[in-house]
């Protein structure tokens, strides 16, 4: 299976799950629910804004932690931007859809993607 297609599927699960969704408010877009509607290209996409300049994937932990405390600093939250961005314009959200948590939650979502196909 195409490893977009792996995304997609977590993606999909993660909206839909219950008895609360995870991600967007439970809401989807359109190529979220098309067959192939994500390209590997937003998972390159989705690491890049997350690693800025950083030559490696271990340099940064993922915010989970963060998120649950009251603020996040700087470097991370610029970092969640990028990806709320990415997302924004690869999945067809607007912004005021997708938040900083979704963003998190989208990064762990292409790495464990990354992990299962051993990219």
């Amino acid at each position: 299976m195409y490893l977009g297609e792996i995304t997609r599927g977590i993606i999909t699960s993660l909206i839909d799950a219950s008895p609360k969704p995870l991600l967007f408010n439970g809401k989807s877009t359109s190529d979220i629910n098309k067959h192939y509607g994500i390209d590997t290209s937003f998972m390159s996409s989705v690491e890049e804004a997350w690693l800025g300049k950083d030559a490696c994937p271990g340099c940064i932990d993922p915010p989970f932690d963060e998120l649950e405390g009251a603020s996040l600093s700087p470097n991370v939250e610029s970092r969640l931007e990028a990806i709320k961005k990415t997302i924004v314009k690869d999945l067809g959200f607007t912004p005021e859809q997708v938040t900083l948590k979704d963003a998190a939650v989208g990064l762990h979502s292409v790495l464990f993607g990354n992990t299962l196909t051993g990219q």
